[in-house]
């Protein structure tokens, strides 16, 4: 019978058909060999070998090389057995993907989880020498670090998991040499393990009992010093609670570290040890899972947010199980943000890594308990041990991370639901959670309400992707370029990859065709990477009500409006609107600028258009209807305060009911001041309109003019000049010659008319 091929991944990757080496290709090549050997048993889609060998920016003939790359496989790897066998362990189509199937003797990784597995069945049943032979047995199929010159996001994460495998096997092995009483012959590795590893607290562990035990105290004591000093200029952290614990007992000459079990004494020992129930579920040699996805190499900014989540979750965790949580906008750069935060906390959480990606944004979010069986599995527990419902696989997770440190990534979450059952219950670990809507149900201990960056870090992004020179080259341009990406560093990278993907390109030019709001939509996709899909997402999850809200108030709301003006707009009560124009803040579809006044993002207001447009929404023009008169109402109000003898209801006919009322000119004044700015903006959307009704918006447009035009003190000239320029010239087109007249006159008028407000009110 032929022989199979066997597979090495702990070192170079090789092919091995008895004593002959098989090609495994160039480099890109052996990627895509890990790639589904890492995954046997499993079809991958040509996408997923896609992003695990080149990631985001994988080039346009990625796809073709895949397929090329799958092919020499398979003829480099099938040919050398029979038929039959070929086709069992070599490169198959599956689908849209490919699929390898090994078993357990073929591929070393496999090999050394097996044998880690039965070290650990071993040592529970009191078998600690078998135990060390089996573990001493894994650890002797490395040669060399993982996956070497593999490139790929996947092999690194792969190589950071096998390595953390490789040093979990070792302190293993340390455990059992103590419980053998192998204390001397254990120090002088320990010492070269504890060099080499500076920050991993279980060794130094190791290392103070078996000096202790080997009657050398002050140097036990002297490890644990350096521990504490690395660490505290390191990382500013102490050592964990079970390492102070050990010294103060080593300080006081516990007569309990005398006590040294040996391997016939380890399986009363273990069952007498707390948690021995669930020691059918936990593995003794505890895989130490690595699955954070890479950090954005260019990531930017963001300084206080990093160091307000690093002092959150770095220095809680001797106290509690901090939480922390970071909300906003699509496309702002949570993740990005998460993944730099919890990437640069890894020396914290020495057990390990867990990440999830709960699509909370998407259609069908993960649901909690399929969330758990992928954690527990990387926690050790074989599939036929896992529990079939919620409740106990959420019990058996909190009782394997008692004890241990790990921090848990919970990235686009939907709501506090699927947070829950994924919460560790008990000190030493923490965990990190990202979604767009704000969970305010869940026990955080920091909350960041991530916003858009602010021009200097928008710039650096841009620079990053597109190069420095560039940016440089053309400083205005660029700043420009970023303000109407309205600085979101999804937008910025998008059009920040189109000019590095097209370098005859200014700068200036791509921010020329950003300046129109209908070029925005095109520019803002390339790739997989799309501002409209991205906001999309959050669009779905708005109830009706919600939805409605969002898109009236983006079409009338600008640069942004207060409650009651969304009231008038929308045609409900105050308290309504502040509920509504609420909700959609907690769902990252809106943000507070000031007490009472909303905005929409510039992008977010740009894709509300785009779905009116699309849907032909009629009711957009009636909200500026609505609005509009609210506005001529409570501007005529709040001009009577400044000439009281002489009303504008009586000298300029205005319609003033309906709006607010002012109990004095302080209030009056307050409420132009505040709504200069929006009231310009309907006046000017009032001259683009069309149709029916345009000449009675126009009337309003040039109504509201007259009663602002009482607070030139208020409103700069330069600001209500050009406006009423416009409404002039859009009137006069329009045969409305009065209210041309009005526009004319607030160009014509001084700024006498707002000295009473000021002086005698």
């Amino acid at each position: 019978m032929a022989a199979d091929i066997r597979y090495q991944l702990l070192g170079h990757t090789r092919a091995c058909l008895g004593e002959s080496e098989l090609a495994v290709g160039p480099p890109q090549q052996q990627a895509v060999l890990v790639c589904l050997l890492l995954r046997a048993g499993r079809a991958v889609s040509v996408d997923g070998i896609v992003d695990s060998v080149w990631g985001p920016q994988a080039p346009d003939t990625a796809v073709a090389a895949v397929r090329t790359y799958a092919w020499r496989l398979r003829k480099a790897l099938g040919e050398q057995q029979g038929e039959e066998r070929a086709k069992a362990s070599t490169v198959s189509s599956v689908g849209t993907g490919y699929q390898m199937t090994v078993g357990p003797d073929q591929l070393d990784v496999l090999r050394v989880e097996r044998l880690a597995a039965e070290a650990a069945r071993a040592r529970d049943s009191g078998g600690i020498e078998t135990a060390r032979t089996l573990v001493m047995q894994a650890l002797r199929l490395w040669h060399g670090e993982p996956l070497a010159k593999v490139p790929g996001p996947f092999a690194k994460q792969q190589r950071a998991r096998l390595e953390a495998l490789r040093l979990a096997l070792m302190e293993e092995c340390f455990d059992l040499d103590l419980l053998l009483g192998r204390h001397a012959l254990a120090i002088p590795d320990l010492n070269a393990f504890v060099t080499e590893h500076p920050l991993r607290e279980r060794g130094h562990g190791q290392l103070m009992r078996a000096l202790y035990a080997d009657g050398q105290q002050a140097a036990a004591l002297d490890t644990f010093e350096q521990l504490r000093r690395r660490l505290g200029e390191e990382l500013g952290v102490d050592p964990s609670h079970d390492l102070r614990s050990l010294h103060q007992r080593i300080l006081r000459n516990d007569p309990a570290l005398d006590a040294v079990q040996r391997a016939e004494a380890a399986p009363s020992a273990a069952a007498d040890a707390p948690g021995a129930a669930d020691r059918g579920h936990r593995p003794a040699v505890a895989p130490v899972p690595a699955q954070l996805p890479s950090s954005s190499a260019d990531f930017t900014g963001r300084a206080e947010a990093v160091a307000r989540l690093r002092d959150a979750i770095g220095s809680g965790c001797e106290a509690g199980m901090p939480v922390a949580r970071i909300s906003g906008m699509g496309g702002v750069g949570k993740t990005a943000l998460a993944l730099h935060v919890a990437h640069q906390l890894k020396p914290h959480f020495a057990d390990g890594q867990l990440y999830a990606d709960l699509g909370g944004s998407g259609p069908s979010p993960a649901r909690p308990e399929a969330v758990l069986v992928s954690f527990l599995a990387s926690l050790g527990v074989p599939e036929n041990q896992v529990p079939d419902n919620l409740e106990d696989r959420a019990g058996l997770y909190r009782s394997l991370l008692d004890g241990r440190r790990v921090l848990i990534l919970l990235d686009d979450v939907r709501d506090a639901s699927q947070v829950r059952p994924l919460l560790p219950g008990s000190n030493g670990s923490a965990v990190l959670v990202t979604g767009r809507p704000r969970i305010f149900s869940l026990p955080t201990v920091a909350h960041v309400d991530l916003d858009v960056l602010i021009p200097d870090e928008a710039l650096a992004l841009l620079a990053s992707v597109c190069g420095p020179d560039r940016v440089a080259a053309e400083p205005e341009a660029a700043r420009a370029l970023v303000s109407r990406c309205g600085l979101l560093p999804l937008a910025i990278r998008i059009v920040a990859n189109r000019l590095a993907s097209r370098p005859t390109w200014t700068i200036r030019m791509l921010a020329d065709r950003l300046a129109d709001q209908q070029a925005r939509r095109s520019a803002m996709q390339i790739g997989d990477l799309d501002v409209h899909s991205c906001f999309e997402l959050s669009y779905r999850q708005l109830t009706t009500r919600e939805a409605r809200a969002f898109l009236l108030v983006a079409a009338v709301g600008e640069p942004d409006i207060s409650t009651s003006a969304a009231a008038a707009a929308l045609a409900v009560d105050e308290h309504v609107a502040e509920e509504l124009l609420e909700s959609l803040v907690d769902a990252a579809m809106l943000s507070v600028v000031a007490p009472n006044r909303y905005r929409h993002h510039s992008l977010l207001r740009d894709f509300a258009r785009t779905r009116i447009r699309a849907t032909d929404c009629s009711g957009a023009q009636e909200a500026h209807d609505r609005l509009l008169a609210f506005l001529v109402s409570t501007a005529g109000a709040a001009a009577t305060w400044a000439t009281p003898a002489d009303p504008l209801e009586y000298a300029w006919a205005l319609d003033t009911v309906g709006g607010l009322r002012f109990t004095d000119a302080d209030a009056a004044r307050d409420w132009i001041a505040s709504e200069a700015d929006s009231a310009m903006a309907a006046v000017m959307a009032a001259t683009r309109s069309t149709g029916p009704g345009h000449r009675a918006r126009l009337r309003k447009a040039a109504d509201l003019l007259i009663a602002l035009n009482r607070f030139r003190c208020q409103i700069r000239y330069e600001q209500v000049a050009p406006t009423a320029e416009v409404v002039a010239r859009v009137a006069a087109a329009a045969g409305d010659s009065r209210s041309a007249a009005r526009a004319r006159f607030v160009l014509t008028s001084d700024t006498a008319l707002c000295v009473p407000m000021f002086e005698g009110a």
